[in-house]
Order: C-alpha cells, then sequence, then structure tokens
C-alpha cells in the first residue's frame, strides 16, 4: 500500500485540517437561466403568433359600432353551377324578398366617435338627425350587396323598370358597381385554393368551387343594423337638418 500513495508533508497535513472542503454552489444565472430561456421562447411565440396569425382575423375595415356583431363561423361555399340558391333564378316575389332582406337600406344614428374612429370627420354636407343627435349612416356590406343586387337585375332587364333615370346615369351605376366590388375584393384577396377535376361531359379539367371560408356571420351583423335602425323620418323639415356651414 505505501508503494500506491505518497507522503504528505506535516504543513500540508495541517492545512488539510484547518481547510475543511467548501460546498459547490451553484451559480444565480445558471439557476434563473431555464426561466429566462422559456420566458424568451414565450415572447417570441406571442410576437410570431400576433403578426402571423390568420388574415381572416385581422380588422380589414375601419372601426365600426356594428364591430361588437363580428363573430366568426366556418363555411362551404357551394359553387356547384346546378346547386339551387334562393337569391338566383328567374325573378319572382320570393327571389327579390330575399334579395330585399339583404340590401334594403337601414340607416342607423353613429356619433362623432364613431366618425372620429372611422377616418372621418363631421361636413357640412353630412346627413344629422335633429332629434338625438348623430349622424346617418349605414353598413358597407350592405351597399357592396346593393350593387351586386344591380348587376343582377341588369341581366334581366325585361324583368325590372329602371326608367325612372336615364340610361346614361343608369350605365354610370352599373360601373361604380362593378368598380366597388372589384375594390372590395381584391381588398379581402381570399388565397384559399380551387382544385381542378376531369369531369364527364367535359373536355377540359373543371374548377371545384365548393370551397371552405372562415366568414364573418351576415345574419347576426344584420340583426345588430335593425336593432340598432333609426326610425326618425328623412324629411328634412322632419327629421334631419344640415349642419352649418363652417366660416
Amino acid at each position: 500500500m505505501s508503494a500506491l500513495y505518497g507522503k504528505v508533508d506535516s504543513e500540508s497535513q495541517e492545512d488539510l485540517i484547518e481547510a475543511p472542503p467548501r460546498p459547490k454552489r451553484r451559480l444565480a444565472s445558471a439557476r434563473w437561466c431555464p426561466w429566462l430561456i422559456h420566458t424568451s421562447l414565450f415572447c417570441l411565440w406571442l410576437i410570431l403568433f400576433v403578426s402571423l396569425r390568420p388574415s381572416t382575423y385581422r380588422q380589414q375595415s375601419t372601426p365600426s359600432p356594428a364591430d361588437e356583431a363580428i363573430e366568426y363561423r366556418s363555411m362551404l361555399f357551394n359553387g356547384s353551377v346546378t346547386h339551387p340558391s334562393i337569391f338566383e333564378g328567374h325573378p319572382s316575389a320570393e327571389l327579390d324578398a330575399a334579395w330585399d332582406r339583404i340590401t334594403k337600406i337601414r340607416l342607423i344614428a353613429v356619433t362623432d366617435d364613431d366618425l372620429s374612429r372611422s377616418g372621418k370627420s363631421a361636413a357640412p354636407s353630412m346627413l344629422k338627425y335633429k332629434k338625438g343627435g348623430g349622424y346617418a349612416a349605414e353598413l358597407q356590406v350592405v351597399h357592396e350587396l346593393h350593387c351586386l343586387n344591380m348587376l343582377r337585375q341588369a341581366t334581366y332587364p325585361d324583368s325590372y323598370d329602371h326608367n325612372e333615370t336615364t340610361p346614361e346615369v343608369w350605365r354610370s351605376h352599373l360601373d361604380h358597381c362593378v368598380e366597388m366590388l372589384r375594390q372590395q375584393i381584391m381588398c379581402t384577396g381570399d388565397v384559399g385554393l380551387l382544385v381542378f377535376h376531369w369531369v364527364e361531359g367535359h373536355v377540359n379539367p373543371w374548377p371545384d368551387y365548393n370551397t371552405w371560408h372562415q366568414c364573418r356571420d351576415y345574419e347576426k351583423i344584420l340583426a345588430w343594423r335593425d336593432e340598432h335602425e333609426s326610425h326618425l323620418p328623412l324629411e328634412l323639415s322632419e327629421g334631419i337638418v344640415r349642419l352649418k356651414e363652417t366660416p
């Protein structure tokens, strides 16, 4: 055994007795490092979630008092050519009633704050109610559907009479509607995929228009609009007033 161990002199032996081994300490940075890493990763995930979340959940229109009515739900568009719809077909009383329900203008009263949040400011030409104050307004989606309905009616000239206006005004109205819908469609920029199938009886592949979408519930928007409809008369002498001219 003596060959395996070297001798310890008296001075070294004394040092060993007076200085017991120190317990190992974990550095504070080592103790907190896992928490810092987790916190950093969580913050990074939160930033990516906010910046890369699906565009269907982003605000695509200016702030509106109707924002409280917005709810999303998944919907399957049925684009089959032979699919029956209450909104298509030869003009009839039932068809016109269906379109009238979703396109009829029903004004609501909005406040100065509503105007400001939507990027507009009060102007002398704006329609303002005498009773209760507020400015007359309508939701943009109703106007867009109104435009679509005008284009539909234009495809049935024998069924819809627009003799109350000149051909030039009617043509200008239709062009306006096409342009409004073009801007809206390009603004939303639906990037959903359309796939193609070989279909019996067709020489070329046929697109599958039956696609899933994340949609705002229009029925809830309509319900909100109807609930907030202003029933004040529109005659200038009774219900509305022009703003005073600004100096």
